[in-house]
């Protein structure tokens, strides 16, 4: 299978092909951060949002402790309902 390839456009456009953006999911108006590894060589991540990253790190607290998602959802609509919210 030949690899994808793509050109530097005016203003520093690349178009990452269509293959590629199918196979990964990439829709538009991500953001993706970049890496210089050196050599000409790039690396592109997707950016995650700050929210994501502390909901996640949340998650993964709450299932140390063994708290089921049912519960974490059942604490969540308790909150909302709350007057006190």
């Amino acid at each position: 299978m030949a690899v994808p390839t793509t050109e530097l456009r005016a203003r520093g456009v690349i178009t990452i092909p269509k293959s590629v953006r199918e196979a990964n999911g990439i829709r538009d108006g991500q953001q993706y951060s970049v890496h210089d590894l050196g050599d000409g060589a790039l690396l592109l991540s997707p950016r995650v949002s700050e929210i994501d990253s502390l909901c996640n790190d949340l998650r993964d607290r709450l299932l140390a402790r063994g708290a089921s998602l049912d519960e974490m959802l059942a604490e969540l609509r308790r909150m909302r309902e709350s007057p006190d919210a």
